[in-house]
């Protein structure tokens, strides 16, 4: 599960952040400005926006590896004559500007490209692109034309007689990690101020990458959105006002993850936005809602994806039946609901996450309560359940914020604080209480509110101290006794250990971690009173638009108390001790045969299948025989599935040892087929959705007549079983049981199974090497003889080998796993819906195909509907429903359409009059969970991955990795050694032309080649140890230009390869 985050505001604006991957929530520091006090937050996954007290709009842009880095272009324009030659004073009236865009229309010298506000800067100086379509243009960059609205090519010829060159200039986003002000002139010249903002429309479709729509409202009840927001114009271009038409004006906004837009009027009436499509995503129009009832006011709404709660102004909580986000682009009602339903509770502010889930603040105790139970299956949930907030208090500690008496570290268990009463004495004076003993450490600092009920404990008083006592505190930890001492207060305030009738602290009152987490700080910490003046730890807004989560039992913060101990208590065997010695032997079944009885003794069998499958032991055999009956495929001119009876024969001493027997029957014949088990080379499921109970067995003879042994079990399970039991005994010739070695060759399936060949086999002879299945789901991975090796997931997260082993079989013996992490795998299914046209009745599904098949799958299956589409197998489940994908290659209708005359294509967006087919293709994501030795490399997004091929001497010697962003932008590692596979950082390597990378490799000594999109090759010079990142690229002559363009590249010793879209 990819991290996201939580943002929090209390009520004197500071922003908090909690990750999903994280235990301790922090705060958000700006060390390159002023503080700024925030009073709204909306997040998403890449960028914050936000409404400071000051009633102005800023923008929190989050630091990543890849910077946002973008291009200005110019073209120079020149014409030949006979008097000036090439010169742009040759230029006709009718030519293009001497400088302008790509098009000509718009003159644009390079004088007069300027940056889009004060947060960008520029990265480097002007520079001419010498690459035209991947090739190499002469000395100049020139690209010739016979005229302007022509096709250039890279050398002049005899009838050239314009020519133009393309001008670069990159500028560089440097304000991250940092509130920006955004400018809002147009509010500030009609005596407008923001008070609400939202974001989301981040899942709508034909969208550029990290696509927003950012709503805000105004104080006078109007509503703008800034348009032309995402990753690579952060700020937006400008702000716009949508009309509210006939309606009041509105108090609060919010924005879906699609194209859902609520929001809430004067009168406490709802507004719903519709009439939203693909060309029009901000909509046209306003329907109203009414109110629950007439006694009651809507205050605050919010939207998921498809749900949306809202909060009345009597804080009561209402969840909108009948709402869908996904199908609002046809379907009106899909976006207003049916009727509004009261849920328990009262709060002062709810949220929704973009998958629905729910959190909100307690009206009364001001904590954070999470609903249980939301599913696409149930958007109401179960309960509310309080979300554990601890504070990371080590920022401080770093930036020196502790020493000067900000933060305070007391903990303390939820019900019991410590409270102090009386006027804090000037920082001076300082006390002591290392006299004072308390039956446990305070928890928060009150200034108790005359409204709150509170039964005094304890009471115990502070003498003052001598002066020569620094003016911090201490939290001392003390060790025999099992006694912490409170901080030193002023001499005037009364301490008193208390207990709240059911009630927590209130705004004017500062909580702090846990007791568990306060053992992970130092033995002394200072600190500061907190007062009712400074409500730190009071929260008042709460944004989790980008807090996606899949599974909260997963993320520690969401765990109850009890879970928590159970977690603590828990031991992962496979962490505490050493990888297991590799010629242990590991028993599937342990069976132990008296020999001076009758008695047959398994005892504590570690694997026992509850299949109804025979043993037949004999009391002086050293044999046990498993047998199952199943289906063989028979390979032939009319193949076909038959009966057949498996058994499968193994010696007691060593499993390795054995035989595999399959019983059938051929033209009324009883036949039999053995296969020894060292004869083995690989076992594995097979990859057809429809053969998920089938398993294949390999050999070095099936492998050459490309034949396997295709057994087909009963059910998944029970292939699985088998799959286990002949696994286990081929463990330590296929390394199942041990770490990898370096040497080992990886490889993946397509459906992204794991498969590894051990080291020191026959390369000449590559039918004769044997695979073993490992753990993970990858889509790419790649080894280096250095010892390192990556991975990238279907969802292009990155993922590095750990040492470990196991995951994929023997899930439930110890001894076939270790050092093994849970990993979740994410995976779009395609379906391509058909039409053909007929003169009579127009577009029609029907006779497509023969037996009214006008689905087929992305692999080329037919099916009768999408819901026929199967997931790979058991493993995975459904986290979507089908949505249609307008994103398909050669560009689509407003309605997901592409055209053809033929059925195989080529398929365009415009229907034309001789076209007789369409589709349109539907997308549905899943999602998959399993073990493996791997660990996330975090959540960068990555393409392409290359590690050196030349060995290391020793364990620190850096090892040369470089990557490719999703983005196209071209990545370091650095600190990649075979004692850190993982690294340090990524570094970000800057291109001298517009075009994204696809594939990058690194050969030997420091060879480092990439390839852009247009297919043009570059080289990396400079690459060493010393510095992996290099120092320039330049451009290589491709092969000879054709109708095919190189996308992947791979660089050995002495010779470079590359494969061209052709194949």
């Amino acid at each position: 599960m990819k991290e996201s985050f939580l943002w929090l505001l209390n009520h004197i604006g500071d922003t908090f952040r909690l990750g999903t991957n994280q235990r301790l929530f922090s705060q958000i520091i700006d060390g390159y400005d002023d503080v700024i006090a925030i009073k709204r937050v909306a997040a998403s996954h890449w960028c914050v926006w936000a409404v400071g007290h000051d009633h102005r709009p800023y923008l929190y842009v989050l630091s990543s590896d890849v910077p946002i880095r973008i291009p200005e272009t110019t073209y120079e324009n020149q014409r030949w004559s006979p008097f000036y030659g090439f010169s742009k004073k040759s230029l006709l009236r009718s030519d293009r500007y001497s400088w302008s865009d790509e098009s000509g229309t718009v003159e644009r010298p390079k004088e007069s490209v300027r940056l889009p506000s004060s947060h960008w800067e520029w990265d480097g100086e002007w520079m001419i692109d010498d690459n035209l379509r991947g090739e190499v243009v002469e000395l100049g960059g020139w690209q010739y034309a016979l005229d302007f609205p022509a096709v250039y090519a890279p050398e002049q010829h005899w009838n050239s007689f314009v020519r133009r060159r393309k001008w670069i200039h990159f500028r560089r986003f440097f304000a991250t990690d940092r509130w920006a002000n955004i400018s809002d002139m147009e509010m500030v010249e009609k005596a407008e101020c923001f008070i609400d903002i939202s974001v989301g429309g981040f899942l709508l479709p034909s969208q550029p990458d990290g696509f927003l729509m950012v709503w805000a409202v105004m104080n006078s009840g109007s509503v703008y959105v800034r348009t032309d927001v995402h990753r690579e114009n952060p700020e937006g271009s400008a702000w716009r006002s949508i009309s509210l038409e006939k309606h009041h004006g509105v108090i609060n906004i919010s924005v879906g993850a699609t194209n859902l837009v609520w929001a809430v009027t004067w009168d406490g009436q709802g507004l719903v936005r519709t009439n939203v499509s693909r060309n029009n995503i901000y909509g046209s129009s306003w329907v109203g809602v009414e109110s629950p009832d007439n006694s009651t006011q809507l205050m605050q709404i919010a939207v998921g994806r498809n749900a949306v709660w809202a909060l009345s102004r009597d804080n009561k909580v209402w969840f909108r039946k009948g709402t869908w986000g996904d199908h609002t682009f046809w379907c009106e009602a899909s976006a207003v609901g049916t009727l509004w339903v009261e849920m328990v509770g009262e709060m002062s502010q709810i949220a929704l996450s973009s998958n629905d889930q729910v959190f909100a603040i307690d009206l009364t105790t001001q904590y954070v309560y999470f609903r249980t139970g939301v599913s696409s299956h149930d958007l109401t949930g179960k309960t509310w359940q309080k979300v554990s907030l601890h504070e990371d208090l080590s920022q401080f500690k770093d930036l020196g914020l502790l020493s000067d008496g900000r933060l305070c570290s007391c903990t303390l268990d939820d019900e019991e604080f410590c409270e102090i009463h009386g006027s804090p004495r000037p920082p001076s004076e300082s006390t002591s209480c290392s006299s004072v003993s308390l039956s446990t450490v305070a928890q928060s600092v009150d200034s108790s509110p005359a409204n709150q009920s509170v039964r005094s404990k304890s009471v115990t008083s502070i003498q003052s101290a001598p002066s020569s006592v620094k003016s911090r505190w201490s939290v001392t930890r003390r060790s025999s006794s099992g006694v912490r001492s409170s901080p030193s207060v002023p001499t005037s305030l009364e301490l008193r250990q208390s207990t709240l009738h059911g009630q927590t602290p209130s705004p004017g009152r500062l909580s702090f971690p846990s007791l568990a987490d306060a053992e992970q700080m130092p033995d002394s910490v200072p600190g500061q009173v907190m007062v009712a003046a400074q409500p730190r730890l009071s929260w008042k807004w709460l944004d989790v638009t980008n807090c996606v989560i899949d599974d909260p039992s997963r993320v520690d913060w969401l765990s109850s108390r009890d879970e928590e101990f159970s977690k603590m208590g828990s031991v992962n065997n496979n962490n505490l001790h050493p990888p297991p010695h590799p010629n242990k032997a590991y028993i599937v079944l342990m069976l132990e045969v008296k020999t001076n009885s009758t008695q047959l003794c398994i005892p504590s069998p570690l694997f026992f299948s509850p299949l109804p499958i025979s043993f037949m032991l004999g009391l002086k055999q050293s044999t046990w025989v498993r047998k199952a009956a199943m289906q063989m495929f028979q390979h032939g001119r009319r193949s076909r599935w038959i009966e057949c009876s498996l058994e499968l024969e193994q010696g007691i001493g060593s499993r390795e040892k054995g035989t595999l027997t399959v019983h059938y029957t051929h033209h009324r014949k009883q036949m039999h087929t053995q296969i020894q088990l060292s004869d083995m080379t690989c076992i594995m499921m097979n990859t057809d959705p429809d053969l998920s109970t089938v398993f294949n067995v390999f050999t070095p003879t099936l492998t050459q007549t490309d034949q396997p042994l295709m057994l087909k079990a009963a059910s998944e399970k029970d292939a699985t079983e088998w799959l286990d039991y002949l696994s286990s005994a081929r463990a330590s010739a296929w390394n199942l049981n041990r770490p990898i070695p370096p040497g080992a060759v990886w490889s993946c399936s397509f459906t992204g199974d794991v498969l590894v060949s051990p080291s020191g086999q026959d390369c000449t002879r590559p039918y004769l090497r044997s695979w073993g299945l490992h753990g993970g789901h990858m889509a790419l991975i790649e080894t280096s003889v250095a010892g390192v090796t990556w991975a990238l997931g279907f969802d292009k997260t990155p993922h590095v080998y750990n040492g470990g082993f196991g995951g994929a079989v023997c899930t439930g013996q110890s001894d076939m796993s270790y050092n093994t992490q849970q990993l979740i795998d994410s995976h779009r299914v395609y379906v391509y819906e058909n039409q053909k046209w007929f003169p009579v009745v127009g577009w029609c599904n029907k006779g497509v195909f023969k037996h009214n098949f006008h689905w087929v799958t992305s692999s080329g299956r037919f099916v009768t509907s999408r819901d026929q589409v199967k997931l790979p197998s058991s493993k995975w489940n459904w986290v979507s429903d089908w949505t249609i994908d307008f994103s398909t290659s050669g560009g689509v209708d407003s309605n997901g359409w592409q055209y053809s005359n033929q059925f195989n294509g080529p398929f365009h967006r415009s229907s034309h009059i001789r076209d007789q087919y369409r589709r349109r293709r539907w997308v549905r994501r899943c999602r998959l969970s399993l073990m493996g030795p791997w660990i996330s490399a975090g959540s960068l997004s990555i393409s392409d991955l290359s590690i050196q091929l030349d060995s290391v001497e020793s364990a620190s010697e850096p090892v040369v990795m470089w990557a490719v962003a999703a983005n196209g932008d071209v990545l370091c590692r650095y600190g990649v050694t075979q004692s850190n596979p993982l690294g340090e950082s990524w570094v970000h390597v800057s291109r001298d032309q517009d075009k994204p990378f696809t594939s990058i490799s690194v050969g030997s000594r420091g060879q480092v080649w990439g390839l852009a999109t247009d297919g043009s090759a570059w080289y990396r010079t400079g690459v060493g140890p010393d510095n992996p990142a290099g120092k320039h690229w330049l451009q290589v002559v491709p092969p000879p230009p054709g109708n095919f363009r190189l996308h992947q590249v791979s660089v050995g010793v002495l010779s470079v390869w590359a494969v061209d879209t052709g194949g």
